[in-house]
């Protein structure tokens, strides 16, 4: 599955000379975060949501803890624009045990 899965693009931090208004936020507490597969550097990695950014054009940023390669095996902040191929629904809100992905997920 993974091969033809385009890396996931990062979502950019707003900012006020954006132009655009200041994004929705809602903020995920422990224990009740969705959980996402990311498609970065060449594989499928895990990762828990911290918070979702709706922005008034529609669009959705899930800011994300995830655990890359570089310099080790360290959990890193990043923010991931949803609705593309290299990010996937694992489970929802509240519920790590249930994976609800859209297509089956290799290698997390």
């Amino acid at each position: 599955m993974s091969e033809n899965i385009p890396e996931a693009e990062e979502a950019p931090p707003w900012r006020s000379d954006m132009g655009v208004p200041e994004p929705e936020v809602t903020c995920y507490p422990p224990g009740k975060a969705p959980g996402l597969a990311v498609y970065v550097q060449g594989r499928w990695r895990y990762a828990l949501v911290r918070m979702r950014h709706t922005w008034a054009d529609g669009r959705v940023a899930y800011h994300v803890s995830i655990r890359l390669p570089r310099p080790s095996e360290c959990s890193y902040a990043r923010a991931y624009w949803w609705d593309q191929p290299g990010v996937q629904q694992v489970h929802p809100p509240g519920d790590r045990r249930r994976a609800t992905a859209r297509k089956p997920i290799d290698g997390i």
